[in-house]
């Protein structure tokens, strides 16, 4: 499982986002998670 935490306002985050999907792609059998850290209270 590979989980990316992110935030839309972190440019970092925002830059590692197309990377994180192209990952997913090439590992269907691999569990990639985005959580956005900014909806969690």
């Amino acid at each position: 499982m590979i989980v990316n935490f992110t935030v839309v306002w972190c440019m970092p985050s925002v830059v590692m986002s197309p990377f994180f999907e192209e990952l997913a792609l090439t590992y269907p059998y691999a569990l990639f998670l985005v959580v956005d850290v900014d909806e969690i209270k």
